[in-house]
């Protein structure tokens, strides 16, 4: 062991326990002032495993690698029952807990992640070194989310006269080929590297993804067969916005045939190629699209929207990305929140196609509605939940609705757009005359015109009073008892409705 490595236990305070593996348990600790990881492998538990390699073999692994995108070992402590192995904590866990934490990260965040990881993979095989337990547990991220490869107790350096131990490492991450040969390469890891770029892409388990690639049909028994294709109909499913060039990659990392399968060198230029195109297109948006976020969720549509002159979406797919915005756990949309929504999409389509310009002025139409709909506003949630809300109807279809028979004695609440200030219009029809009410809500009290109300109820009252509405749309009873508990007086009139 080298001495330089030697750690005082007496500096080592170990503090809550934050993870396990086959051979040990790793703990916060602190070690002269500073937060670090400390793994703690047993003797005893490690003879028991059966584990034909020395208890410091990862220590010996880890002291030969510097490297940003793999955890830095600072040292270790040899006593007679255990050793300690202290590494370099990163506070923001593992990549598969961030993954399930944010499933809806931008294309370039996604990239730049599996860069920084196929470069460590890179670094290391460029040492001779296999990981052989490549998985997004073994990935963890630093306080600025940058990624390092950790957990090397399974590496090792590749000989061309040394025979590989088969059945190493996870078996959902596994090479086909570590299952039935003792001479598997570097290729092997690019084949777990194409499962955890899957996972990148998807958010979903390796198990989930690995049985997905099962050919049932050839399959027999525990004999699995594996068809790396089928992950592309997978991937689809899930992220059906993935650039075609990152699908075709998997495909070449998972390939069965470990000769197929690109180095980690080639995956790397080819990952940075891809994030360099998003990149310049992401930069000639931003003249078109306002919202920062928006822009790669236009990218991402586009891809999938088959236009091969200019980057734009079809009104389909535009619908299917906006209706979800308006649809909660109790409802979705009305056939008449749809038929507007696609209204106001294909007005502003051009050949067919909404280009970038377009779907910015749309998504600041709706942008007020959604605002309305986040808020922390139980009366509105609720109501919405029940369709007392529409979130999205057009003014000339609601009037057409409240005037038609069905309509008689009807009223609508629907959110307006238009102004600066997200609003709701109250749409009616009292004795054969169309009323139009602008209802403003604030964090205190409702606004009609200079009118302040505590409460939806005290509103609703006076609606009912000055107009005759005796019902909700859609034939929701105004006086029913469900509706009761809606209209709790939490607002406070503070006597500045004026200054509205």
């Amino acid at each position: 062991m080298d001495k330089s490595l030697t750690v005082d236990i007496e500096h080592l305070e170990l503090g809550p326990h934050i993870g396990s593996g086959a051979f040990g348990t790793v703990h916060k600790a602190s070690y002269l002032g500073i937060d670090v990881a400390v793994k703690v492998l047993t003797r005893a538990h490690h003879a028991a495993m059966g584990c034909a390699k020395d208890i410091t073999h990862e220590v010996q692994v880890l002291r030969k690698l510097h490297h940003p995108n793999v955890v830095l070992l600072i040292g270790v402590a040899d006593r007679e029952d255990s050793v300690y192995i202290v590494e370099e904590f990163c506070v923001n866990g593992s990549l598969a807990q961030y993954l399930q934490k944010n499933q809806d990260i931008s294309w370039e965040t996604r990239l730049t992640i599996a860069i920084e990881i196929a470069q460590s993979l890179v670094y290391i095989h460029n040492k001779g070194i296999l990981h052989r337990d490549l998985k997004s547990e073994n990935v963890l991220m630093d306080k600025y989310f940058v990624c390092k490869i950790c957990d090397f107790g399974l590496a090792q350096k590749i000989s061309g006269s040394l025979r590989m131990s088969r059945n190493i490492g996870t078996p959902w991450w596994r090479a086909p080929e570590v299952d039935t040969s003792d001479h598997y390469t570097q290729s092997a890891d690019v084949f777990s590297y194409g499962i955890l770029l899957t996972e990148i892409i998807t958010a979903c388990s390796g198990e989930d993804i690995r049985l997905e690639m099962v050919d049932e049909k050839k399959t027999k028994g525990l004999n699995f067969v594996y068809d790396p294709e089928k992950l592309r109909a997978f991937i689809s499913t899930y992220r059906p916005d993935c650039p075609a060039d990152l699908l075709d990659l998997v495909i070449s990392c998972c390939s069965i045939n470990p000769t197929a399968r690109s180095t980690m060198l080639a995956v790397l230029a080819k990952l940075r190629m891809i994030l360099s195109q998003i990149t310049v297109v992401a930069d000639q948006l931003k003249a078109s699209i306002s919202d920062p976020d928006l822009i790669s969720a236009f990218m991402s549509l586009s891809s999938r929207s088959g236009s091969t002159t200019t980057l734009a979406v079809t009104p389909a797919i535009l619908l299917d990305f906006i209706a979800p915005k308006f649809v909660s756990a109790y409802r979705r949309l009305t056939d008449l929140e749809n038929s507007y929504l696609l209204q106001l999409i294909n007005s502003h389509a051009e050949d067919g196609f909404i280009t970038a310009p377009a779907f910015n002025s749309i998504m600041e139409k709706i942008k007020n509605v959604e605002t309305l709909l986040a808020k922390d506003n139980i009366q509105i949630q609720e109501l919405f939940d029940r369709k007392v809300i529409l979130g999205c109807i057009a003014k000339q279809e609601a009037l057409d609705f409240v005037s038609s028979p069905e309509g008689q004695g009807s009223i609508i609440l629907r959110f307006r757009s238009e102004m600066d200030k997200p609003d709701l219009i109250i749409t009616g029809l009292s004795n054969n005359s169309v009323k139009n009410i602008v209802a403003i809500p604030h964090e205190r009290f409702l606004v009609v015109g200079k009118d302040a109300y505590r409460s939806w109820k005290d509103l609703l009252d006076r609606l009912k009073a000055d107009f005759g509405w005796d019902r909700f749309y859609p034939d929701i009873k105004f006086d029913s008892e469900e509706l009761q508990p809606l209209f709790s007086e939490i607002f406070v009139y503070d006597g500045y409705a004026g200054d509205y």
